[in-house]
């Protein structure tokens, strides 16, 4: 069990994970510092953003204007 929690430990604390954890909250502090946006108001600025990067390549990709 001991051996588990430490390759848990070992895998959170890889160079791609703790630089995700940086942009998080280097992107928390300016949604923060910007007036009226918390954070659920953040996440909704996010997902047209999240919708227009996706690909799908098995429909063709259609316009929501």
């Amino acid at each position: 069990m001991v051996e588990s929690m430490l390759a848990g430990f070992m895998d959170s604390l890889q160079w791609t994970n703790c630089l995700f954890v940086l942009a998080g909250v280097i992107l928390g502090v300016i949604a923060g510092a910007i007036p009226g946006v918390n954070g659920p108001m953040a996440i909704a600025l996010c997902i047209p953003d999240r919708k227009s990067t996706r690909q799908n390549s098995s429909h063709e990709s259609k316009s929501y204007a």
